[in-house]
């Protein structure tokens, strides 16, 4: 059952991420838009710790050593949400932002001694087509 459910459900998530608007700033328009800080939640809420952060039960992509710790098979998804409100002396607009964050797949190697990790997270976000 769940192995003819993998490849729709993948499927799925990758044509609702193309369709995704992840910035609504002015300063996207140009170049590459704007580029997103790397890591996941458990880096953003310890104030951007990744280096020394080694947690079996988390995958943190901005310290692979740490992928040696995994005890069992994890995946991680992760969403990225945002608002925004631009003034100026005549007007003033207020937007918001909601998007997939990321894909990520953790699996133990060698019976805990080595990990490895696969995923999709974007580079850059940008508010035009």
């Amino acid at each position: 059952m769940f192995k003819k459910l993998i490849l729709p459900v993948i499927t799925l998530i990758a044509v609702e991420a193309s369709a995704q608007t992840l910035s609504n700033s002015p300063y996207s328009r140009y170049g590459i838009g704007e580029v997103l800080d790397g890591g996941y939640a458990q880096n953003f809420a310890m104030g951007g710790l990744g280096t020394t952060l080694n947690n079996p039960n988390n995958i943190n992509i901005i310290n692979p050593a740490s992928y040696s710790t995994f005890k069992l098979t994890t995946f991680d998804v992760g969403a990225n949400g945002g608002f925004i409100k631009y003034s100026d002396t005549r007007a003033t607009q207020k937007s918001n932002t909601a998007s997939l964050g990321h894909m990520t797949l953790g699996l133990p190697l060698l019976k805990g001694k080595v990990g490895a990790a696969i995923g999709l997270a974007p580079y850059s976000g940008s508010g035009y087509s």
